[in-house]
């Protein structure tokens, strides 16, 4: 859910995402670590900067990023958390921290800023990865990052990755804090639903966004929900690769369906498990 909106050069694109249509990029087996994030700021951005973060090279992106403004500092956030999961290994802890600082100074110069409002959403939500579920409920990271999010679709209602941020949001908490959680919290499937067929209006060529809420839905619980988790699956997998880090989406949702295929629902939920 990262480059709507974004120039895609493909002869600059790195051999990996040249070969996106390839049946061994298809078949890639990645270690997984994935979350939503949004990518309406182009504009602010060199060209040299949109087409190495187009190519997953995303140090050069960094590099080579626009003047400092509000547009820029959500960029380089954005850009920090695809480094984390294209990368997709630990410990991100330090890219983690300068991602939450760039988007705390993108509000800083804009409050209003849709984007920096997500990037700083996603930023809390990737902190609780390392908590338990009692102290993630402790940290009150999710209240706020849902606040964040909502507050960018209040701003940006066309903003699709925020809905399917928030998609994902509603099915952690209540995978996480149970019925009990769900309720004080108010998350519910329903909500979930409804955010990920928002997001389709806008997101539906975005192999990401199917891949998140098929993860998360696969980690709730992948037999109850075997049927929704495989029409998100195959949407991710009939979406057509934009950038490198579309190829790691397609290869993490081929290899999710494998697993639910061939080696049954508790091996796909504990894959899932692992592949935030």
């Amino acid at each position: 859910l990262l480059h709507e909106g974004l120039a895609r050069p493909q002869a600059l694109l790195p051999k990996r995402t040249a070969a996106l249509n390839s049946p061994s990029m298809r078949n890639l087996a990645l270690i997984l670590l994935g979350i939503l994030c949004a990518a309406p700021v182009a504009s602010a951005q060199t060209a040299d900067a949109l087409a190495a973060y187009t190519a997953g090279n995303y140090e050069r992106a960094l590099e080579t990023a626009g003047p400092s403004c509000a547009d820029t500092s959500a960029f380089l956030a954005r850009t920090r958390l695809t480094q984390i999961i294209s990368d997709g290994t630990r410990p991100f802890a330090s890219t983690l921290k300068a991602a939450r600082a760039d988007a705390e100074a993108a509000l800083a110069a804009d409050p209003d800023h849709p984007e920096a409002r997500l990037q700083l959403a996603i930023s809390l939500s990737l902190l609780t990865l390392d908590l338990s579920d009692r102290e993630a409920w402790a940290s009150g990271y999710g209240t706020k990052a849902r606040a964040f999010a909502e507050a960018a679709i209040a701003k940006a209602p066309d903003l699709y990755q925020a809905h399917g941020y928030l998609s994902v949001w509603h099915i952690e908490v209540l995978r996480r804090g149970g019925s009990a959680g769900g309720l004080w919290m108010k998350a519910s499937l329903k909500e979930a639903r409804a955010h990920y067929a928002a997001a389709q209006v806008k997101g539906a060529a975005d192999p990401g966004l199917h891949w998140q809420y098929a993860r998360a839905l696969a980690a709730f619980n992948t037999k109850k929900y075997a049927d929704e988790i495989l029409v998100a699956l195959d949407a991710a997998l009939s979406a057509g690769p934009r950038s490198d880090l579309d190829a790691v989406m397609i290869a993490r949702a081929k290899d999710l369906k494998d697993k639910m295929e061939t080696e049954g629902a508790a091996a796909a939920q504990a894959f899932a498990l692992k592949s935030l």
